[in-house]
């Protein structure tokens, strides 16, 4: 298998779509609401106070974690400034780091093939690397888990103490950035093997019931500073919303929910360009478990606790689940070494290949529907593009796969994957950006408007962080009011120039109450936009205390 991607010319260019698809948008597209946005916006209120300690930002109560993934932001704001490409790099960079370190892993643990070929399935897999454009916790969180898996695979079989110690750092990390997620998968999966493998030893003399409590240190510590700042709030909301409620079934995250099978339907759209080699690996898999060898037990204990256990979660995001990606990854490369081997490709391979190529055909005829959706007659033509140079990839690709030519197949299929990903970044999203951030769109409405002007956010403003976010920027001073006689009063009494922002509700409320009164608005005006989830456009009010713009 390694004659296919022999010439240095493949790995230029792997690594050429790699960065590509990665950093195209960075700088450009605005914020994902909500998360990416709020995670932006504790990060700049952390930079502007100097409380690195306790997350807070308007809007971002239900968005507030454990510190690590925002002191990245936060690092990166003090040398790129605050700004898009500087939110989303921490994530980029612990995407590029994961390939890599899983490379140099798999190629210890295994050998360059598997190793070659996990890093190219997880690469070219349609959710992992577009996680990876976003700034969010996931990739981050994801670096520390598959770091721990493999040093604690590696631990299984050299127990050197370097291994065991990487093992608990990296959860030590991990529980920092997101809390409970990556004590689930190791300690798990410890519980796992120790329940079911042969040879025990290795996973007593990882003494857990020394190495966990030490590797809560550093949460215990930020706590502790945490609740002598706040009297304890941060903490006992994180206690009750990120664990209490998730696992007693009130924790459905903005109606975010969804039936036992909900990550398998998420893994066959992630994995799409592999369904050929996943389902064959994990058979493979499921058989091996029955010896009982260590190493079978542990892929299934990274595959119980980093994506089964979540099913019956009643919480769920697409992103939960991931953890287990990389087990997938490596699993999936197995089967095809195993496929490259035998004389004829077997009945899993080729039915994978078939449902790929199904799925693929509706996959590009959504994303020419989306197109025109977003982007009428131009972005129906970027779709259509996007499918002419995608489809006959997912083509050759499947074919050479179901024929067993995977020297042809393989490499096509990961051009489908990076390359299918690249296209719908490029071309899509410049016709979805514009429709992608309030906060963006307003701040532009209000590019004139002086910066010393206060900015009063009201009734009718959907509370998305990237509003006060984007606002922040422009503006010394920006809040929110939720009382329209408040708002009023603050109007009249307030020597400062003021620019309420708020929906027609308060908006006809206000010119109805002060007509009546004979009151003066010294200035008013509608702005509208569009959003990424409404063909109408939305619209919002302007009233301020002074009819000047600088």
């Amino acid at each position: 298998m390694d004659a296919i991607f022999k010439h240095r010319l493949w790995w230029y260019g792997f690594f050429a779509i790699i960065l590509f698809n990665l950093f195209t948008g960075a700088a450009t597209m605005a914020l994902w609401e909500e998360d990416e946005a709020a995670y932006a916006g504790i990060s700049y209120q952390m930079s502007a106070t100097g409380d690195w300690v306790n997350p807070n930002f308007t809007w971002c109560e239900y968005h507030r974690k454990p510190p690590l993934h925002f002191w990245t932001i936060l690092m990166s704001y003090k040398v790129f400034g605050v700004n898009e490409f500087a939110t989303r790099l921490p994530s980029a960079l612990a995407y590029l780091l994961l390939l890599f370190l899983m490379y140099r892993f798999t190629r210890r643990l295994f050998d360059p093939s598997i190793a070659t070929l996990s890093v190219l399935f997880l690469a070219s897999s349609f959710l992992v690397p577009n996680l990876a454009k976003i700034g969010m916790t996931d990739n981050s969180l994801l670096l520390v888990s598959t770091v721990a898996m493999l040093a604690f695979y590696q631990y299984l079989k050299t127990p050197e103490l370097k291994w065991n110690l990487l093992v608990w750092g990296c959860v030590a990390l991990g529980i920092l950035i997101k809390g409970p997620p990556i004590i689930v998968l190791v300690c798990g999966t410890w519980g796992f093997l120790f329940l079911f493998s042969k040879d025990r030893m290795p996973l007593i003399r990882m003494h857990p019931w020394i190495a966990l409590p030490l590797a809560l240190i550093p949460l215990l510590a930020w706590g502790y500073f945490s609740w002598q700042r706040d009297q304890g709030a941060t903490v006992n909301f994180l206690l009750d919303w990120y664990i209490l409620k998730r696992f007693t079934g009130e924790g459905h995250v903005f109606g975010q929910t969804g039936p036992p099978g909900y990550h398998l339907a998420v893994y066959l759209v992630a994995f799409l360009p592999w369904l050929a080699f996943m389902p064959k690996g994990l058979f493979l898999l499921f058989k091996q478990v029955k010896e009982r060898s260590t190493e079978a037990l542990f892929f299934m204990g990274w595959l119980i606790f980093g994506w089964f256990f979540f099913e019956f979660m009643s919480s769920k995001l697409p992103s939960y689940s991931i953890a287990a990606m990389p087990c997938v990854a490596l699993l999936s490369a197995k089967a095809a070494m195993a496929s490259y081997s035998e004389a004829q490709q077997d009945n899993w391979v080729k039915t994978g290949a078939v449902f790929t190529l199904l799925i693929s055909f509706f996959l590009v005829a959504g994303v020419v529907v989306a197109g025109h959706q977003f982007g009428g007659r131009a972005g129906l033509m970027r779709g259509v593009v996007i499918a002419v140079l995608g489809w006959p990839l997912a083509l050759m690709g499947t074919v050479g796969l179901f024929s067993g030519r995977l020297k042809f197949g393989v490499p096509a299929m990961v051009l489908y994957g990076m390359i299918f990903s690249g296209l719908v970044w490029s071309l899509l999203g410049p016709a979805i950006s514009p429709r992608l951030s309030t906060g963006k769109q307003i701040a532009y409405e209000l590019r004139d408007w002086s910066v010393d002007t206060e900015i009063i956010l009201g009734e009718g403003v959907k509370q998305m962080p990237g509003v006060p976010f984007y606002l922040s920027q422009q503006f010394k001073e920006v809040s929110h009011e939720n009382m329209l006689e408040d708002a009023q009063a603050t109007y009249l009494k307030s020597n400062n120039h003021q620019l309420y922002i708020m929906g027609d509700y308060w908006y006809q409320r206000w010119t109805k109450e002060w007509n009546n009164q004979g009151k003066e608005i010294k200035f008013s005006k509608q702005i509208k936009f569009n959003t990424l989830t409404s063909s109408d456009s939305t619209q919002y009010w302007l009233i301020s205390n002074y009819d000047q713009v600088d």
